[in-house]
């Protein structure tokens, strides 16, 4: 549209309203059509509108150029729309999401009485005056007016479009819509009031119902319901949040509790607050800080270079500090910090808040300090105004007058630029503004913070060029943060200093979640989740903390379980959702690749992902090429080769948990069948689409055969992972079929990873056997009843019940013999030569290892060691050896423990391998022959750690602190204090027979 064309529309627009006074201002300023939906009230003062009447039928007008009252329109009011219906956005129809949306319910006071006292086409102009300045004021702040009921108006925050700050932006309109119904009359002259009442939660939003007339779109949820609740609880002229909403505004508004309230509707008493007023924020981040201390790490750098060039500014030698980053990457911390060490000396501080509410408002930001500086108050009078402000600047101070014009104060200040065209007075203010700062720069050294350029406003984006130029000889430090987006590099000026931060390393993120921790211990597992899901951005690392400790209630100097290390999945902060969804949001064309993406993982290959999408070779290329150049993506090679990693995993996180859960489901269906269909599929990941895709059998046996893999190549806590997913799988399956003889399965299997990763005597051995042993009577597959209950005789006898391990072995041989199993007869004697051997039956416990021997010699196969996890006849031989070195018959007794071990290492089985060296290094402990023993442990320390087996490794230490206890005393006790430690760990209290009852201690420590 040219401009002159622009113009005659916008004339013939102000001249349907009665307004066409203004229409030069609005063609002198280039206002067309489609810049109208995005004007506010301070650019219709800037436009010169000084009637707030006039504002306020200009604002109504255009808002109801996209949101027709629900009345039919008288047809004056068609004819103002005709002509720019076209230019205003509307909402593009999308699927239904899942959202944490903030919910708005506006409504009319005393509707009633109007339909009762109102002639109907009056109550008609009436209710559209009042829905077209609620859609005026909701669009303001870029929310969505999803339905008009009469007096009633229902509105979403965070969709279609998220912003960061939604939460925020509902209670300010919600403000602004009751501040501006107080000015609204009745026929009759009498006032109108409204109430609002806001609430959050997690909706589904979009769903489409009802045909033809009765077609709309709908949010399935209690937060609209609840939303409705408050609106009720709210007095005229007052706002009403719900708790979840209040804890998304940090301490932007000051707020008071209505206690708890039981409402119609709701199981449980809702606690919801009143809004009552507007804190007065220096900045964002002030808003977002509580009142507990904030953390800055990996950032002294950056901080010391900034306090570096504050030095320069102090000695007169202005400087710009341009500090750069993504959203929650620490900016603001940085900036605190530098306040809070620059607040130790004698100096002045002028901060700007650039906002997103008001980029188009020029000079916000200085305005709000301003308001700051002199105390303002919502409720002062222009007169306790002028009072304010002639106290603070002087009553002789020559800037009165600019200050005053920006305050909007018609006064004698104000009288002074009478005459001005707006030109004129545009450079006379920023003059003024600039002369305030260097003339307090003249007094004492000058901190000015410019917070989030990346929303200024251009008048005031001018004012900061100006101060550039002007401060270089004076002790002016600009400090200014914006996201990288934001291109401007004030001319290149040699006093601009630029700093990118970058994330923080994996180092400095522990150290940064061990400090918001506390005393609060968070296991490995759920610190390195935290980490992988964080990236190393601060904000993203401090509320997912925070999220988990809250999410636990633990008490301080709390201890995770080992039950919350193993979750999975960490849910994503409602403080974090909103400025996650945004921007996905701001890719609205190709979100929906992003999410079908998110289904992958946070790597998906492209060839992938085209299975599952409906678009074109073509369009689907392209809709990845915007994806990759907002960086919401990244990509290595190209064509159906290329591979994509999401930038951020919470990112993933958001677009993935915004689909519903139906349309998750078809999508991981179709991934499982593809990726099923690839040879070199890993089957945990083909498992993984299964259990998502609720065909959970299948995916049972997925996970199976990634226990089997994981298993084969000694991967023990890996095998465990993969067998337990395995069940937690089948317990999700309805029809049972064969599913106890496959979960029968899948614990024999787990049995020998679960006890080298856990530790014989582990109660996880303990409730796998049990259960094993329950289902191989149940389903009749008594051929694993062996394998079982041997398991359950080790774990009896580790605990130590050493009786009840005996009495258990006797009954293993009675049952293998019965079944002439070779291989079970092999295990079963050597069962019973164990417990012999642990009970002192020296002589008793090389007959039985003796038979076992003698057993297995009969047959001609290679025992099963991957099954069973050992060698049944070597370790046989390996407790003769230690029996007979015990009886005195040393040389005999070490032979065959060193030929035990050769056919272990020959074998190559950890598990094996580490028991029959423990039984070596025994022997030579009871020789008391320690540098023998410590060769032996540190052999089997390093095999122990290596293949993660629990029980050996607390076995290796206390053998090696034994050792080393006749030369290293102090050395030698810590570590086989350490060893007992970790063995008793795993719930065994062999350690305590072996080395504390039977007082085999080193010579050095007899008097200790």
């Amino acid at each position: 549209m040219d401009r002159q064309q622009g113009g005659k529309e916008i004339a013939s627009w102000l001249q349907g309203l009665g307004l066409e006074q203004y229409a030069g201002a609005f063609i002198d300023n280039d206002i067309e059509p489609a810049i109208l939906p995005k004007l506010s009230d301070d650019d219709l003062r800037e436009l010169g509108v000084k009637s707030v009447g006039h504002r306020r039928r200009i604002l109504a007008a255009i808002a109801e150029l996209s949101h027709p009252p629900a009345q039919p329109p008288k047809a004056n009011d068609n004819a103002k729309r005709d002509a720019l219906q076209s230019a205003v956005p509307r909402r593009e129809g999308s699927e239904a999401e899942r959202r944490n949306l903030t919910v708005m319910f506006v409504d009319l006071v005393g509707s009633t009485v109007l339909a009762s006292t109102l002639d109907p086409e009056d109550l008609g102009s009436v209710i559209a005056a009042y829905q077209s300045l609620v859609a005026a004021e909701v669009a303001r702040y870029d929310g969505y007016v999803a339905k008009f009921m009469g007096d009633g108006v229902l509105c979403y925050f965070g969709w279609p479009l998220a912003h960061e700050e939604d939460a925020e932006r509902a209670v300010r309109s919600g403000r602004s819509i009751v501040k501006a119904v107080a000015s609204l009359r009745t026929p009759a002259q009498v006032p109108m009031a409204a109430r609002v009442g806001i609430a959050t939660g997690l909706c589904v939003v979009g769903e489409v119902i009802g045909t033809g007339s009765a077609h709309e779109e709908v949010v399935i949820g209690e937060t609209p319901n609840l939303a409705a609740r408050l609106q009720a609880l709210a007095q005229p002229g007052y706002v009403v949040v719900a708790e979840s909403t209040r804890k998304l505004l940090g301490g932007i508004f000051a707020v008071e509790s209505l206690g708890p309230i039981e409402l119609k509707g709701f199981s449980v008493p809702v606690s919801p607050f009143l809004v009552v007023g507007e804190h007065a924020i220096e900045t964002r981040y002030d808003a977002r800080v509580t009142s507990a201390p904030q953390v800055m790490f990996g950032r002294d750098l950056e901080l010391g270079l900034a306090l570096e060039r504050w030095g320069q500014a102090k000695r007169g030698e202005g400087q710009l500090v341009l500090l750069s980053g993504e959203a929650g990457i620490g900016k603001s911390r940085i900036t605190r910090a530098l306040i809070d060490a620059v607040s130790q000396e004698n100096h002045v501080r002028v901060s700007y808040q650039c906002s997103p509410y008001y980029s188009g408002s020029p000079l916000y930001p200085a305005v709000q300090q301003l308001r700051r500086t002199i105390g303002i108050g919502e409720a002062d009078e222009d007169e306790e105004k002028v009072r304010k402000l002639e106290a603070t600047k002087g009553p002789a101070n020559p800037l009165l007058p600019i200050f005053a014009s920006l305050l909007d104060l018609q006064n004698h200040h104000s009288d002074a630029l009478t005459g001005l065209n707006p030109q004129q007075l545009r450079a006379r203010t920023l003059d003024g503004l600039l002369d305030d700062i260097l003339d307090a720069a003249a007094r004492l050294p000058l901190l000015f913070v410019i917070e989030d350029i990346h929303w200024i406003d251009a008048t005031t984006l001018e004012l900061l060029d100006q101060c550039v130029e002007r401060i270089q000889h004076a002790r002016v430090m600009m400090m200014v943060t914006t996201r990288p987006t934001f291109e401007h590099g004030f001319g290149g000026h040699p006093i601009v200093t630029k700093l990118a931060l970058n994330r923080l390393g994996r180092e400095q993120t522990t150290a940064f979640i061990e400090k918001l921790a506390g005393d609060i211990r968070l296991p490995p597992t759920i610190v390195d989740k935290i980490i992988a899901t964080t990236d190393g951005v601060p904000l993203f690392i401090e509320e997912l903390t925070k999220g988990v400790l809250e999410a636990r209630h633990f008490d301080r100097a709390a201890v995770f379980d080992e039950d919350h290390a193993g979750l999975a999945n960490l849910d994503i902060p409602l403080t974090l959702h909103d400025s996650l969804m945004a921007r996905l949001d701001r890719l609205q064309p190709v979100k929906e690749v992003a999410q079908m993406a998110a289904c992958i993982g946070r790597e998906f290959r492209h060839d992938l992902l085209r299975s599952v999408t409906r678009l074109s070779a073509a369009q689907l290329e392209e809709a990845l090429d915007q994806l990759v150049d907002a960086e919401l993506v990244f990509r290595r090679g190209r064509g159906s080769d290329a591979r994509y990693t999401f930038k951020h995993a919470l990112v993933r996180d958001a677009a993935y948990h915004s689909m519903l859960k139906s349309v998750r489901q078809h999508i991981h269906s179709q991934l499982a069948d593809k990726l099923g269909s690839e040879s070199t599929a890993e089957p945990e990941l083909v498992a993984h689409h299964l259990m998502a895709a609720k065909r959970y059998r299948e995916a049972a046996e997925c996970f199976l055969q990634a226990g089997r893999a994981a298993a084969a190549r000694f991967a023990n806590p890996e095998a465990v992972a993969h067998f337990t997913s395995a069940l937690h799988a089948l317990e999700a399956v309805t029809n049972s079929g064969d599913a106890n003889e496959l979960e029968l399965g899948i614990r024999i299997e787990m049995g020998v990873p679960l006890n080298a990763s856990a530790g014989y005597a582990s109660e996880k051995v303990e409730a796998n056997f049990l259960r094993a042993e329950e289902l191989c009577i149940s389903t009749g597959l008594t051929s694993n009843l062996f394998f079982a209950r041997r398991s359950l005789w080790n774990f009896y006898l580790d605990r130590p019940d050493l009786h009840r391990s005996r009495h258990l072995a006797k009954e293993l041989l009675v049952e293998a013999s019965r079944r002439e199993n070779v291989e079970e007869t092999t295990l079963a004697h050597r069962a019973l030569a164990t417990s012999y051997f642990y009970l002192g039956a020296i002589g008793d416990a090389a007959r039985e290892a003796e038979a076992g021997i003698n057993a297995w010699a009969t047959s001609d196969r290679h025992f099963d060691v991957a099954r069973y996890g050992e060698d049944g006849p070597s370790i046989c031989r390996s407790y003769l050896g230690v029996a007979q070195v015990l009886a005195g018959r040393v040389d005999t007794g070490l032979a065959n423990c060193a030929s035990s071990v050769e056919t272990a290492e020959r074998l190559d089985h950890p598990l094996n391998l580490a028991f029959i060296l423990m039984n070596l290094a025994l022997a030579r402990r009871f020789r008391n022959e320690p540098v023998e023993c410590r060769a032996i442990a540190e052999q089997m320390l390093i095999l122990a750690d290596n293949r993660r087996l629990a029980s050996w490794s607390g076995g290796a230490r206390t053998l090696l602190g034994w050792a080393i206890g006749s030369d290293l005393p102090d050395e030698g006790l810590k570590m086989l204090r350490d060893g007992i430690n970790r063995w008793r760990s795993t719930g065994s209290e062999l350690a305590t027979l072996l080395f504390v009852d039977c007082g085999y201690l080193p010579p050095a420590w007899t008097d200790r």
